[in-house]
């Protein structure tokens, strides 16, 4: 399966090295660049055509209102953001990005977030300071990716995300090692993931 891509931008350049390692690393994304908050930014992601815009919303001289509205015209957005910019968070969603996360997330919640986003879905996380923000709901029609997975199937995924063997699991389950294979193939193609270290990041995020 082709790694989905990306362009990262943050106007620190220690936290674009961190987040480097967790999205080429941890999440398996390729990275096509990495940029400051520019004006020159929409055009250079019309012309690299990413999955996502891995987005940290602390720009530094420019409107990010501009600039993620014309971003959320040309990819899939997912914005990083800290607790002081809930007024921005509110239009940011008006615009169509598709997913927010608290800085204060995980890098497994980051790895699973990106996935979802990468494949279509949205992704919104729990963070206080935007409870009170109803438009950041998910749709109510989107299907969770954890209820794609039968019960079964998301026993499998859990023991995957614990490092246990096929043969491990089908020992704990009392199943034999080919069925637990067959659910190994069927859980990364319910949702779309590359390999058993993006499962252990979406489990880890808990969304099974």
């Amino acid at each position: 399966m082709k790694k989905p891509t990306l362009v990262l931008v943050s106007d620190h350049a220690l936290l674009r090295e961190g987040l480097k390692v967790v999205m080429t690393v941890q999440s398996e994304f390729t990275i096509l660049s990495e940029s400051y908050c520019s004006p020159f930014l929409p055009k250079m992601v019309r012309e690299l055509h990413p999955d996502i815009v891995l987005f940290d919303l602390e720009p530094v001289g420019h409107d990010p209102d501009i600039l993620l509205r014309e971003l959320c015209r040309l990819s899939r957005v997912l914005i990083l953001a800290g607790a002081t910019a809930t007024e921005i968070l509110a239009r940011a969603v008006g615009y169509g990005v598709n997913a927010i996360l608290s800085k204060d997330c995980s890098a497994a919640e980051l790895a699973a977030a990106a996935w979802r986003v990468a494949i279509g879905c949205s992704f919104f996380s729990n963070m206080p300071f935007l409870m009170d923000i109803s438009a950041l709901a998910p749709s109510p029609d989107e299907k969770p990716l954890s209820r794609q997975l039968s019960g079964r199937q998301a026993e499998v995924a859990r023991l995957v995300a614990l490092g246990m063997t096929s043969k491990q699991i089908a020992g704990e389950l009392a199943i034999a090692v080919k069925t637990v294979e067959r659910h190994r193939s069927d859980i990364l193609k319910r949702l779309n993931l590359p390999n058993a270290s993006a499962v252990a990041n979406y489990i880890s995020a808990g969304n099974a």
